[in-house]
């Protein structure tokens, strides 16, 4: 009984940390071409201000928690 339930325990562990892996890359990704197309703008206004404005807006569009 035991071994059992440190086998369901170790799985639904695994499950759970492979999700929350998968959900940080989905993240970083998301972010990373965030980061570039801000970073392009940028370079085409020559202003940081719109690099700034665009990270900000990614962050609030892709940072927040979307459950609720």
């Amino acid at each position: 009984m035991n071994k059992l339930l440190n086998q369901l325990t170790a799985c639904s562990l695994g499950t759970i940390l492979t999700g929350l892996l998968l959900s940080l890359l989905l993240f970083a990704l998301v972010t990373a071409a965030f980061g570039l197309i801000a970073s392009l703008v940028s370079s085409i206004t020559g202003s940081p201000l719109a690099l700034i404005g665009l990270m900000m807006l990614g962050y609030f569009m892709f940072g927040q928690d979307r459950s609720s």
